[in-house]
């Protein structure tokens, strides 16, 4: 059955299942499940961030804002659900993806976890999780990259839990009613109905009246506070 991930608790059970096909797979496919692995953080994130679910499968359609990896890493930074250091580390595995997914016509298929330039990667991304270590075996340099990922994958985890859904916004005459319905029964909510009562009959002067009484009150303020007019 396909698992449908929507939100960042829906990841807390796939650890030990990523850690099992992790060791049981080659190089390229334990680099590929691994950043598959952190892609789907981002989106359960960046899902958790949208105002409606039919909004955020918009956004992660394959030819939207957010329908691959690199542009879920810089939705992501730019809507804040990212560290720098977090982004560094993002680019870092989606170069590695990268490189195990094509062909490279001058080196092949040597760029797995034995090549020098996939080893440089790695480091790069270990450095981005403090992570200090000169190591170049293969085996140690794929544990490095396993650490690194895992690392990483907690902090996009922490980061989910503190994600706060937005209110989807509503219509301006929704405000108007919910203003109505607070100020009903008061002296200016009385005084609201009564022109609204005249502009309906085709009597717009009381609304004209009260927006010239607005207009002067701001101009005598910003008159007599200088400040205040400056920050208008």
């Amino acid at each position: 059955m396909v698992k449908n991930f929507q939100s960042p608790e829906d990841l807390s059970g796939q650890p030990k299942e990523i850690t099992a096909l992790f060791e049981s797979e080659s190089d390229r496919g334990a680099i590929l499940i691994m950043a598959a692995y952190l892609e789907e953080i981002l989106g359960c994130n960046l899902a958790s961030y949208c105002v409606s679910e039919d909004a955020a499968n918009d956004i992660m359609d394959f030819r939207g804002p957010a329908g691959g990896f690199d542009l879920k890493i810089r939705l992501s930074f730019a809507l804040g659900l990212l560290h720098e250091e977090e982004k560094k580390g993002l680019e870092a595995i989606r170069k590695i993806r990268n490189a195990a997914a094509h062909f490279d016509r001058k080196k092949g298929f040597n760029v797995l976890f034995d090549a020098e330039r996939t080893q440089a990667l790695v480091h790069n991304l270990a450095a981005t999780q403090n992570i200090d270590t000169k190591t170049d075996s293969p085996s140690a340099i794929k544990q490095l990259f396993f650490l690194s990922v895992r690392l990483l994958a907690s902090k996009l985890f922490a980061r989910g839990l503190e994600i706060v859904a937005p209110q989807e916004p509503t219509t301006l005459k929704e405000k108007a009613n919910k203003f109505r319905k607070l100020m009903a029964g008061t002296e200016h909510g009385d005084a609201l109905a009564k022109m609204e009562e005249e502009a309906r009959n085709g009597n717009l002067d009381p609304f004209i009246k009260l927006n010239e009484e607005i207009k002067k009150q701001l101009e005598e303020r910003l008159g007599n506070n200088p400040d205040e007019k400056d920050k208008v």
